[in-house]
């Protein structure tokens, strides 16, 4: 269906992102474009229905920015078992 209005279009990204991974724990990131104040709230949206493991508020760079336009959000993640930091080599 159809969304209507700027909060529930935020809401929504947030709800698309957690029917995608369900309970797991997950790493999100919040990109925006000249959009602080609107990413905070989906920061605080997604870390009250998702399994946040990780949280990242990032701006998105001048030359995605300057296509999509000012106000611009996107949610942005994965599910935080699918990746392991690499180990050192031991000796």
């Amino acid at each position: 269906g159809r969304i209507r209005g700027r909060m529930r279009s935020l809401r929504d990204i947030v709800e698309r992102f957690r029917a995608d991974v369900g309970a797991r724990p997950v790493c999100v990131a919040i990109a925006h474009a000249n959009a602080a104040d609107e990413a905070a709230r989906v920061a605080e949206d997604a870390q009250a229905r998702l399994a946040v493991r990780e949280l990242f508020i990032v701006e998105i760079g001048p030359a995605i920015a300057s296509l999509a336009g000012p106000g611009t959000l996107a949610i942005l993640g994965h599910p935080a078992d699918l990746w392991q930091p690499a180990r050192k080599n031991e000796g």
